[in-house]
């Protein structure tokens, strides 16, 4: 028996052979050729982005915090919010059968082997890892898994290059050495926050044509650049949310208001709508991130910093050696980094103080874990026993002391601090040469190189993490300085010490 049906000549299409076979689909039929109706994207963007907030409450909070504080990390507060923009310009369904079965199942597999391999690196590099803020990537591995359960799988993957941008930005790392290279000041951070705006209304505005999305991201930089101008007497705080995260929030929501749908976005076919889900499913994603949370908590306190004399250098008699103006590019224009020498100091390894001064102690924290000084491996930060009284968060790293094979090789020894010196905040470092009759090695700026490079390639050869055995000598050139210091000033708890 044949059924008469239109052809695919001139004159008809896919589309009007769908609609007219009403009896084979009718189901498929009744679906509008425009996609998914944008309030359900939103909806479940909002979502997402909900329980992920719920999940990572703390440490966002920290974020918050230092952030409010002047910290550079202030990106990190509109990230959640561009992700969400850039997630809503896919209004277009993914072609396929769904499964949910299997979304559930990519989002596990994805979780575990994403949470086992950062905790391996915490767990092996804690320093490292810490410095690079590694923990914030745990958030996108929850958003990305979440998306897979209320998207699908087949959605989110289509969203790489968002994932992408998104691996790059949440260790925070990338962007101080970017904002570093632009000489480190406020407004170069805002700028290159607002930047990361631009990018993302230039990817969430993807259903419009290419007019209309040009101008989008063009009217955004423009305003953007405004607003970092125009609030230059401003906190970067106000600077960065209202550049790069309130300006492209309006220009993307006036574009799904007024622009209409790119048809080349499209499938001329009738489009797939995104997959059902049942209550549980939601309900589910809601218990796991309250088990997230519970997991975060208590909320971490802030270290607490010790006030000390403002002229604790003349009172210790240290005398200055050289400047490294490369400091103002990370700490901000107003940071110094001097090296001074200690009196008497004629021991066979030779130990300086260097003193890095900020008045910005989260611009100060920004780099608590950084490791200034060059080294053949990575390099951990331990606790220092320096007795009753020592400053809060007293810390001490050496450099591979079984690594001198070479001439060239420079080791060290160093004890660390921060305290507050009048309305300054300073870090102190105590370092000591592990080689006989050689200056102690001078801090150099941090680099991609020495940051990403350097560790990728000692990773790659699979080499033990050994650190080796100070020489006893140089340890005790380096506490004897310390003690000095420290019983020469005796700090104590600000009243202001959290940021």
């Amino acid at each position: 028996m044949s059924i008469d049906t239109p052809g695919y000549g001139a004159g008809s299409s896919r589309a009007e052979f769908v609609s007219n076979d009403q009896d084979r689909t009718p189901e498929v039929a009744k679906i509008p050729p425009t996609g998914i109706s944008r309030p359900e994207v939103w909806a479940r963007v909002w979502f997402v982005l909900a329980v992920g907030t719920l999940a990572y409450f703390v440490p966002l909070s920290e974020v918050g915090r230092a952030a409010f504080a002047g910290s550079q990390s202030v990106y990190l507060v509109v990230a959640p919010v561009l992700a969400g923009l850039v997630a809503s310009g896919y209004v277009r369904a993914p072609r396929g059968v769904g499964d949910s079965e299997s979304d559930w199942i990519g989002a596990v597999l994805l979780a575990v082997a994403g949470f086992a391999a950062l905790w391996l690196i915490e767990h092996r590099l804690p320093t490292m890892a810490a410095l690079w803020h590694v923990d914030n990537i745990e958030l996108l591995i929850w958003v990305v898994a979440s998306g897979m359960v209320v998207f699908s799988a087949r959605h989110i993957l289509r969203m790489w290059h968002v994932w992408l941008v998104g691996l790059l930005l949440a260790p925070v790392m990338p962007f101080m050495l970017l904002t570093a290279h632009f000489g480190g000041s406020d407004t170069a951070i805002a700028m290159t926050s607002a930047s990361l705006g631009t990018l993302a209304v230039f990817l969430a505005v993807r259903f419009a044509d290419r007019r209309w999305r040009l101008l989008s991201t063009a009217v955004t930089l423009a305003l953007s650049t405004a607003v970092v101008l125009l609030l230059a007497e401003s906190s970067l705080y106000i600077r960065v949310i209202v550049a790069a995260g309130a300006v492209p929030l309006l220009v993307v929501l006036a574009a799904h208001r007024f622009v209409r749908i790119d048809r080349a976005t499209v499938n001329p076919a009738v489009e797939a709508r995104l997959p059902h889900r049942k209550l549980h499913t939601y309900v589910t994603l809601v218990v796991a991130a309250l088990a997230m949370l519970w997991v975060h908590l208590p909320m971490p306190k802030p270290i607490a910093v010790e006030e000390v004399p403002s002229d604790w250098i003349a009172a210790a008699a240290l005398d200055p050696v050289e400047e490294f103006s490369f400091i103002a590019r990370f700490l901000g224009p107003e940071a110094t980094l001097t090296r001074y020498r200690t009196p008497g100091e004629a021991g066979e390894y030779q130990t300086m103080v260097d003193v890095m001064t900020s008045p910005n102690l989260a611009r100060l924290q920004d780099f608590s874990e950084a490791v200034w000084y060059p080294s053949s491996a990575p390099v951990n930060y331990l606790t220092y026993d320096a007795g009753p009284g020592a400053p809060s968060g007293i810390q001490t790293a050496h450099s591979d002391a079984d690594a001198a094979e070479t001439q060239s090789a420079t080791n060290w020894n160093a004890v660390t601090w921060i305290w507050q010196a009048g309305s300054s905040f300073q870090r102190v470092t105590v370092i000591t040469s592990q080689t006989k009759g050689q200056a102690a090695a001078p801090p150099r700026p941090l680099s991609a190189y020495n940051v990403v490079v350097e560790p990728a390639l000692w990773m790659t050869r699979q080499q033990q993490l050994q650190a080796g055995v100070v020489d006893p000598s140089v340890l005790a050139s380096t506490k004897m300085v310390v003690n000095r210091l420290l019983s020469g000033v005796k700090p104590q708890p600000a009243a202001n010490a959290t940021p």
